[in-house]
């Protein structure tokens, strides 16, 4: 069944807008980079939540991050005190594909193929089959805003998952351009020369966002690691 397959838009009017408002081997601060599509499958969780991992190659370092776009209801949509918003990992999916293939989820072609992923059993990254590849993203170029995030590394205890006072980094994608540095919301305008991303680097590039806190009555106690919020790469951003 296709992950698109019974999912409830709550009919969330998705008017394409910019906003100035996972990770892998890729270190570099926050900013626009160019990148690789690497892999992009959907998965599906017991819980019936539904996302979408996607890994990126930003020169020679992989970035991997998962989008939930769906919850165990088929729900792509946040609501809050009667207002319906849609998931961001929807809106990033739907982002990536525009920049990609100029059209909307039902342009992506969809099925089997294989992805890299972690074998459990194996204890490490092997090759695997599945049926949910987006087959047509794959070696795509395109944008993506990331934002660095340092915060407390999480470990499951039981049935849920709490803080450690160890620090995790990871990024969140705020943004997918196409690879004229377009948005699907310049897209939508007709506009030629974007301007979107340079505004977001101006704003953001550099800055981490921290939320990392001491937590005396953590799983794992004792001092945290010095929390590094500026990145050693010598990564150069797209804008």
């Amino acid at each position: 069944m296709s992950i698109f397959s019974n999912l409830d838009t709550g009919n969330v009017q998705s008017t394409p807008k910019d906003s100035l408002g996972g990770t892998g081997g890729f270190d570099g601060p926050t900013g626009v980079y160019l990148a690789e599509v690497v892999q992009v499958y959907g998965v599906a969780f017991d819980s019936g939540t539904r996302a979408v991992n996607v890994t990126l190659r930003i020169e020679d370092k992989e970035l991997s991050t998962t989008l939930f776009i769906a919850n165990k209801m088929g729900q792509t949509f946040n609501e809050y005190d009667g207002k319906r918003t849609e998931k961001a990992g929807f809106t990033r999916l739907k982002e990536l594909v525009q920049a990609v293939t100029g059209g909307g989820l039902d342009s992506a072609d969809v099925g089997e193929g294989m992805i890299k992923a972690w074998n459990k059993e194996e204890k490490k990254f092997t090759l695997q089959r599945n049926d949910q590849v987006f087959r047509s993203l794959s070696a795509a170029t395109v944008y993506v805003a990331l934002e660095r995030q340092v915060k407390n590394k999480q470990v499951k205890v039981g049935d849920s998952y709490q803080d450690t006072n160890d620090e995790a980094v990871s990024y969140e994608i705020k943004k997918f351009a196409n690879s004229k540095g377009l948005t699907s919301a310049e897209v939508a305008d007709g506009t030629t020369e974007g301007t979107f991303l340079k505004e977001w680097q101006n704003k953001f590039g550099g800055k981490t966002k921290n939320t990392f806190k001491h937590n005396p009555n953590a799983v794992t106690n004792g001092e945290p690691p010095a929390v590094n919020t500026s990145s050693n790469s010598t990564q150069k951003f797209a804008f």
